[in-house]
């Protein structure tokens, strides 16, 4: 078995914390509340999806072919077809709460909390 590579390392991998060191997102997310890390999440999506149709847009407007944006890039070829067409990104689409889900009756839940009714029965 020796011949075949060295041994494996026991050790862990060092953790951020164990050395004074936090990433500023951590920093940033330590005490809010879970839909303040929500929204902290999908602004840092919007922000890399919008740094990607710049980039898209600039190779393009740089006379590259959609296969060679593609390729570099990483997203499909439908994307990068789609988005090129596009002067700017548009909005995401959010679906509408279906029937089956408590945000769908989120007024009536929250109005019959507040009367008192606490009881999910």
């Amino acid at each position: 078995m020796n011949r075949l590579g060295p041994p494996i390392r026991q050790t862990q991998p060092p953790r951020g914390d164990e050395f004074g060191l936090e990433t500023a997102i951590a920093r940033r997310q330590r005490g809010k509340s879970e839909a303040a890390r929500q929204l902290l999440a999908r602004h840092g999506r919007h922000a890399a999806r919008q740094a990607m149709f710049d980039r898209i847009r600039a190779l393009y407007n740089a006379d590259r072919t959609i296969r060679e944006i593609a390729e570099e890039l990483g997203p499909g070829l439908r994307r990068v077809r789609r988005w090129v067409r596009l002067i700017e990104l548009p909005e995401r689409d959010l679906m509408a709460p279906k029937p089956s889900t408590t945000a769908y009756h989120g007024a009536y839940l929250t109005r019959r909390w507040a009367e008192g009714t606490t009881k999910v029965k």
